[in-house]
């Protein structure tokens, strides 16, 4: 009889596990994890456009041409710059057309 129910085991049909519908089952604190994450993503996207809503519909936008047309170019700091730049461009020129005087040892 042993050899029968051994015979048996193996060609017996295995149940497999059929889900009813497609959902997920967490327990009850993933649940609540679930929807808490689901409410503050749902708050946060009204919050982000009620924002934006905002911003477009401000007229803060524009910039004040006044405060910019205030502003003027010191011509003496700007010389300065110019001056700098020039020097610069001197001190480069001389670098790249002389060869430094300290030979190579390797060659």
């Amino acid at each position: 009889m042993d050899f029968i129910n051994t015979i048996k085991k193996y060609f017996k049909k295995e149940k497999k596990f059929k889900k009813d519908f497609l959902t997920v089952n967490p327990d009850a604190y993933w649940k609540s994890v679930l929807l808490l994450f689901t409410v503050m993503i749902l708050v946060f996207l009204v919050f982000g456009y009620y924002l934006v809503r905002k911003v477009n519909n401000s007229k803060n936008n524009e910039p004040n041409t006044s405060t910019l047309r205030s502003k003027t170019i010191n011509q003496e700091k700007l010389n300065q710059a110019i001056e700098y730049f020039s020097k610069r461009e001197k001190v480069s020129e001389t670098i790249t057309n002389y060869p430094s005087p300290v030979i190579d040892p390797s060659e």
